[in-house]
């Protein structure tokens, strides 16, 4: 492994006068693309680790003669968060890497980019799927690679180039040229070491602003120079060629819009003309992150996760379902939910005038994992998360587990949030009145969170581990033991794969995340309930026996602007089967 002070070593070593480094924005930008140009590029990566405190103080501070060191303090903290996010992705290159090191065949189909493969010979050996779909139509596979792109012959000339440096360099290039229609294609060529004998190298060469990798390279951006997302999407759309007056109807805004946002991101990176952009985007780190699907798959391999960064280095992945222009909801998933808990009906959003954005708390999807889970950090990150899409207002729905953390949103964010949304949700214990009953193990857990939190965080997480050994055994005991109205509800086949997938996924992440979440919940939520002023609709069933009912009834009684819906057939899932009705409510109740 090498010591990530080597790339801000290599920094200073580069710089010309030996001399602290001030923390300018022109200074910070560099050193952090060098960070992730080192933790990418194979010739150079060897591992990456974060230098800890102590490795820190040694560059940072004063030296024994009491001169200044290399670099400030504060400097070097800015640049951490992207040390640990560029070690991260040197992590998913080394998987890339050995998916290239393998069989071509399996290399073909793990990339989610256009691929074309040649041997030493400039012989095309295979093509994906994708890279197929750019050939002549009607155009035979063709056996040698001089034909292989006849719809553009001056990148298929620097691509054999490029090709052929690789082979002799065995180090990654990057090259982009124009079509004959018109379109600027980039490529990446990367050598594919297999054995010594060179009869057995390869290229690859992965096409890297292929239209459905445009979001890709725009999620890439917001994270290595700061750009919201729109101004990223306009710099990617820039990227592949299209003018302002195009991508201003690809993202359905003004032109004059996308010109402000051309003008913003100029003051972001130093640039000042959009050649100069479209070099940033092709050239910098960004590219590298877009190929390995950064912004778009996790662990369950799921292709719709976007993300952005935090203001303190840490990924916030979420879920953004219907028409762009449609009323904001903010909706908070369950325990064992994440971005996939949305209605299944894909018209449904469509039809209400709906954007449903569902962000995934610590430890699911891409969400960076934390050890201080907060009801009110939450609120904020929720706050970066809307100000990034441009939202300035909008409603909050929280389902189940999740309802706390949307009721902290609207208690943090009142002048953002329009209304608010509970979905059979418990109430904070501390404002449980008296005569509601608690259950004796609720009562144990609750004391404990609050006396000795780490006794009950062990004891939630050796009870959630064993409940996710067998995500079918847990559902079917749930099933069999549960009320009246959540057994009918699981005889749906369609609710009960939902339920059956929800607890699988669950199974596939750390049990200690569900055991901080209910300690966190078991204890002060640090707001009252009677804070929400905007107007609450309460959705409970009566028949619910996770969260009793009376924790509903209660919880109206303290909330100033409260409307309640409570139904005698309603369990606990019920919100699986009533979507429509829930959030055209919702939207309607302001």
């Amino acid at each position: 492994m090498v010591y990530a002070g080597k790339y801000i070593s290599r920094w200073i070593h580069d710089s010309n006068e030996n001399r602290a480094l001030q923390k300018s924005d022109t200074d910070l930008t560099a050193l952090i693309a060098l960070v992730y140009e080192n933790a990418l590029t194979p010739s150079l990566s060897q591992g990456l680790t974060v230098p800890g405190d102590s490795a820190l103080a040694e560059i940072t501070g004063k030296a024994n003669d009491g001169s200044q060191k290399m670099l400030e303090p504060d400097f070097v903290e800015n640049i951490v968060p992207h040390l640990n996010h560029a070690a991260e992705l040197e992590t998913k290159q080394r998987k890339i890497e050995n998916v290239l090191s393998a069989p071509v065949e399996l290399s073909l189909f793990d990339l989610p980019v256009p691929v074309c493969v040649f041997s030493n010979r400039l012989e095309l050996t295979q093509v994906n799927n994708l890279a197929q779909a750019m050939l002549k139509p009607g155009a035979s596979l063709p056996c040698k690679a001089e034909s292989v792109l006849e719809l553009a012959p001056k990148l298929r000339r620097e691509i054999l180039s490029a090709v052929l440096v690789t082979m002799d360099t065995k180090t990654s290039q990057t090259l982009s040229a124009k079509t004959e229609d018109g379109i600027l294609r980039t490529a990446l060529v990367i050598p594919q070491n297999l054995a010594s004998d060179a009869a057995s190298q390869h290229a690859v060469v992965l096409f890297l602003n292929h239209e459905s990798r445009t979001h890709e390279l725009a999620m890439a951006l917001t994270i290595t120079h700061g750009l919201t997302q729109s101004e990223a999407e306009v710099v990617a759309y820039l990227a592949q060629g299209f003018p302002p007056e195009e991508i201003a109807t690809k993202k359905q805004i003004s032109i004059h819009t996308v010109r402000t946002q051309i003008k913003r991101v100029f003051a972001k990176t130093g640039t000042s003309r959009q050649a100069q952009l479209v070099s940033l985007a092709l050239n910098g780190p960004a590219l590298w992150m877009s190929v390995l699907g950064n912004g778009k798959q996790n662990a369950e391999g799921d292709i719709d996760a976007d993300f952005i960064p935090l203001e303190d280095g840490r990924i916030l992945s979420y879920g953004d379902y219907g028409p762009s222009t449609g009323t904001p909801v903010v909706l908070f998933h369950h325990l064992f939910g994440s971005r996939q808990d949305k209605p299944d009906d894909e018209t449904l959003l469509s039809r209400l005038g709906i954007r449903l954005i569902v962000p995934e708390r610590p430890g699911r999807g891409l969400t960076s994992d934390t050890n201080t889970l907060s009801l009110l950090a939450w609120a904020d990150d929720i706050r970066q998360l809307m100000e990034q899409l441009e939202l300035d207002r909008f409603h909050v729905l929280g389902l189940s587990a999740g309802a706390p953390f949307a009721a902290a949103c609207a208690a943090v964010l009142p002048q953002k949030v329009i209304s608010v949304g509970i979905l059979a949700s418990q109430m904070p214990v501390d404002e449980l009145p008296g005569a509601v009953k608690m259950s004796m193990v609720q009562r144990a857990i609750t004391s404990l969170a609050r006396r000795v939190p780490s006794v009950a965080h062990r004891l939630l997480e050796s009870r959630y581990a064993k409940l996710l050994e067998n995500p079918a055994e847990t559902l079917a005991r749930f099933k069999q033991g549960t009320n009246p109205a959540d057994q009918l509800l699981h005889k749906d086949p369609k609710i009960y794969q939902v339920r059956l997938q929800n607890i699988h996924a669950a199974s596939t992440r750390p049990s200690r995340i569900y055991a901080q979440e209910l300690v966190t919940l078991f204890r002060p939520w640090g707001f009252r309930l009677s804070e929400l002023k905007m107007p609450v609709l309460i959705w409970h069933g009566k028949q619910d026996d996770l969260y009793p009912f009376d924790h509903a009834s209660a919880m109206a009684n303290i909330i100033p602007n409260c409307k309640t819906l409570f139904e005698d057939d309603w369990g606990h899932f019920f919100p699986l089967k009533e979507w429509e009705s829930i959030l055209g409510t919702l939207i309607r109740h302001h």
